[in-house]
């Protein structure tokens, strides 16, 4: 069952549980509102847009944590009301995509060996 979870990517590692690792193909809010498009303006303007937040995955519609909410989100695409709502995406059972995920994963400041890796690859 791992395997195929991992496969789909449509889930959130254990460790995540803000989903800012989540990189899977749910599109879809807790209320079962379509996503709106990161790259698109309407029906909602926004600033989060994957120029801002390039290593964030904001790609398509797909629900996405670029800026430490709770747990993932997107801008509702049907609508301005509400403007943005949390997607409902699973924790992956066995956490066993740990450690695939872990250099993708952006931890709020939390981590400062992180920033330093970051540097490195700059030199």
């Amino acid at each position: 069952a791992v395997v195929s979870t991992q496969s789909t990517g449509d889930c959130k590692n254990g460790s995540d549980t803000t989903g800012t690792a989540y990189r899977g193909r749910i599109a879809v809010t807790v209320s079962g509102k379509k996503c709106q498009r990161w790259d698109a303006q309407t029906p909602n303007a926004h600033t989060r847009t994957a120029e801002k937040y390039p290593d964030s995955g904001l790609e398509e519609n797909y629900c996405r944590n670029p800026d430490g909410e709770s747990d993932v989100w997107c801008y509702n695409g049907e609508g301005k009301d509400p403007r943005f709502e949390l997607c409902a995406v699973p924790t992956c059972e066995g956490d066993e995509s740990e450690g695939e995920q872990e250099e993708e994963e952006e931890e709020e400041e939390e981590e400062e060996e992180e920033e330093v890796q970051v540097e490195k690859k700059w030199r």
